[in-house]
């Protein structure tokens, strides 16, 4: 220890960053929300989550930087190894910038005698741990569940207190936070937001001058049940709660989002980019904002029950309205059984479908459909008269492929494609076999991948 005694502050900066760069790879966080109910799910919607890679998509849809791994605790341990590595630690910004904070980051035990006092020690640890950033962007991680044991409810008392402790640590820190996720369950939710809230509609003191609003621009929010299960292993509930609200007052400058079980209001409508919607219902006018009335480029829906009350069952299926959504994953949709019986049910799936295709498409990804949702998509594409030209790459993904028109209908409304996927594809030769015997079907798609395998085109011949 004595050589590095002697390195300046400089040198062991940079190996204080080396540590931490290399405990950010492969780092996948446990987390209360983790499901084991991933296994079978459509690889673009596991890589959008975090829990994998495919090689398929390398960029890092929704991902926040500290879902690749929280640093604190290295940061701990590097700052705890000696005095003088401690003080070279606490003044080094970059070490503190990723903090992931759990229960007792707020929250006193339940049976605490003296909670009142252990509360307010709390509140100044996180505070003097959140401060250690500046002035650098804080990202954070936040995630437990407020009850211990789960199976006991909180009383209002200790609902008000964390919410108390939440807005104290919090509020001196919504400047400096451009990343926020969230697991946990509503209270904890909706008292973490509000702090954000608080401070996008607060007036500046000075009326000359103009307001401005928190910096956060990546926002992941998945709703956790007390019994330690998230919404998305709970297929058949596609109600969700009421609450939160408008995230586009919790954070105007978002950029990425990613929702897991939480009903929203609206939007953000200008930065907006990326989106991830799960296990949740879509009404029509938010299905309609997140297509017309965004500038979001990447969207992801997936196990939504999708709308089907009035105006939109009554809408005729139209020809693709621009939009500005480039890449489209949906998978997994869902039509609540209220809607009626199954025709109902693959007409507002057409109706779904004509809506979500635009012009602007250069990327489709369709997954885990069910039968009704395939008879929907193919009486959309029998009853539009556009081409959407644009597409580019088309995957496919657990869908039941029972006929060669679902070929002829893909290849006919998808005709630019050039590069096509389809993995777990009931009867893929349905479309391998079209596309291989008429060189009229997707003329510039040389080969396809199936299963894993390659498949060319001048293989038939």
């Amino acid at each position: 220890m004595s050589i590095l005694d002697d390195l300046p502050p400089e040198i062991l900066c940079a190996i204080f960053e080396l540590c931490l760069l290399d405990s950010e790879i492969d780092g996948r966080r446990p987390s209360v929300a983790n499901s084991a109910d991933s296994e079978g799910m459509p690889a673009a919607v596991l890589e959008a989550l975090g829990f994998m890679s495919t090689g398929l998509n390398d960029d890092d849809f929704c991902k926040l930087p500290i879902e690749k791994q929280s640093t604190i605790l290295q940061s701990l341990a590097l700052s705890h190894v000696c005095a003088r590595w401690r003080h070279v630690a606490l003044e080094f910004p970059l070490m503190w910038t990723r903090i992931r904070l759990g229960r007792r980051a707020f929250i006193t035990k339940q049976n605490s005698k003296s909670s009142d006092t252990d509360s307010s020690d709390l509140v100044e640890i996180t505070s003097q741990l959140l401060s250690r950033s500046a002035p650098l962007p804080l990202h954070l991680d936040i995630d437990f569940l407020p009850n211990e044991p789960i199976h006991l409810p909180l009383t209002g008392m200790q609902k008000r207190r964390n919410d108390t402790n939440i807005k104290l640590v919090l509020s001196e820190y919504t400047d400096r936070s451009y990343s926020l996720r969230i697991a946990s369950d509503e209270t904890i939710i909706t008292s973490v937001l509000d702090v954000f809230v608080d401070r996008n509609i607060s007036k500046p003191t000075d009326s000359k001058t103009r307001p401005t609003y928190a910096p956060l621009s990546i926002l992941d929010i998945t709703l956790v049940h007390s019994q330690g299960k998230s919404l998305w292993q709970r297929r058949e509930d596609n109600a969700g709660p009421s609450f939160p609200a408008d995230i586009g007052i919790v954070a105007p400058n978002l950029t990425s989002l990613r929702i897991d079980g939480l009903q929203i209001s609206s939007l953000p409508r200008y930065e907006l980019r990326k989106a991830y919607i799960a296990n949740t219902s879509l009404p029509y006018t938010l299905q309609h904002h997140l297509l017309f009335n965004t500038n979001i480029s990447k969207l992801v829906l997936h196990r939504i029950a999708i709308p089907c009350k009035r105006p939109y069952r009554s809408r005729a299926i139209l020809n693709p309205t621009p939009s500005s959504i480039a890449s489209l994953c949906l998978s997994e949709l869902q039509c609540p059984a209220a809607a009626g019986p199954a025709n109902d049910h693959i007409d507002i799936y057409s109706h779904f479908f004509a809506m979500s295709f635009s012009p602007s498409l250069l990327e489709l990804e369709l997954a885990g459909l069910s039968n009704n949702a395939m008879d929907g998509l193919m009486r959309m594409m029998l009853d539009v008269t556009t081409k959407l030209c644009n597409v580019r790459k088309l995957t496919l993904r657990s869908l039941p492929i029972s006929r060669v028109e679902v070929g002829l209908f893909l290849s006919d409304v998808f005709p630019g494609v050039n590069e096509l996927t389809m993995h777990g594809v009931r009867a893929p030769w349905f479309l391998t076999e079209l596309w291989q015997r008429d060189m009229a079907t997707w003329p510039q798609l040389t080969e396809m991948v199936v299963d894993l395998e390659t498949v060319k085109r001048r293989d038939s011949f």
